[in-house]
């Protein structure tokens, strides 16, 4: 088992809301919130780690993300600060990873090629 979280995804969209609203920091302080989204391991030019979430630069800026995979589930978290929208996918499949790309190109116009260039 990959991990324990669990979580609707109202709840965990209104936890990525913390790293992008000031309104919601009362869920997080600011001082965590400061601490989780700077780079903190470099993967390439365009894609870090920062603490418990993938950093990675767009067109329109800094994204955030992170993922999971169990047996029989597969989510997606995307949050963009600069624009103030996020997606959450929580799939009860394992090819639910499908879903990802055309979803968040639905919600945000970005593909998988826009959060590498």
């Amino acid at each position: 088992m990959a991990g324990s979280l669990q979580a609707t995804a109202a709840d965990y969209a209104r936890f990525m809301t913390a790293f992008m609203a000031d309104r919601a920091r009362s869920l997080l302080s600011a001082s965590t919130v400061a601490e989780m989204l700077p780079p903190q391991t470099a993967i390439s030019p365009y894609t870090a780690y920062g603490l418990g979430w993938r950093i990675e630069q767009t067109p329109a800026g800094k994204a955030f993300w992170h993922s999971g995979y169990n047996d029989g589930f597969h989510s997606y978290a995307l949050g963009d600060p600069a624009g103030r929208f996020g997606v959450v996918i929580l799939t009860n499949s394992d090819r639910g990873d499908r879903l990802r790309w055309p979803i968040v190109h639905g919600a945000t116009g970005y593909g998988n090629a826009a959060m590498l260039s």
